[in-house]
């Protein structure tokens, strides 16, 4: 497969590593939260205690604070993974169709890399107008 396939699909599994450890993260400081058990299970939490029992050394207002920049990290993660995932899609299209791979090579330069059309074709070796020519083509 083409190196450049390899670097986004390497992408995506390194970016889904990362979300699952962010909401693993997550999931232990609202565990730190759940203070009080009461019956059939039904949780809640005890806002008269400034600690949080469970975790013997974290306020409550701590854990909700780390929640949130957590939070705050792991959105924009998550956007970022679907592009990568439509930009996958888009380009396996691309690569397996009959078209010639330039065009796959042209969307990963534009789309993902963020290049120019002038950086862009300095990199492939055509001119910035084959490059336009061929985006139009492949919508872009």
């Amino acid at each position: 497969m083409d190196p450049i396939y390899t670097q986004l699909v390497k992408e995506i599994e390194e970016l889904t590593v990362a979300i699952e450890n962010l909401r693993t993260e997550i999931e232990n400081y609202l565990k730190m939260g759940n203070v009080f058990n009461g019956p059939s299970g039904i949780r809640g939490i005890d806002y008269t205690q400034d600690r949080v029992s469970t975790s013997g050394t974290m306020s409550f207002s701590d854990v909700l604070r780390r929640i949130y920049e957590k939070e705050r990290i792991l959105q924009p993660q998550i956007r970022r993974l679907e592009t990568l995932k439509t930009i996958k899609i888009k380009f396996e299209e691309l690569y397996q169709s009959d078209k010639d791979l330039l065009e796959a090579k042209i969307f990963y330069f534009r789309v993902i890399k963020k290049y120019t059309q002038k950086k862009t074709a300095l990199e492939l070796g055509y001119s910035e107008r084959q490059i336009q020519r061929i985006e139009k083509k492949i919508n872009i």
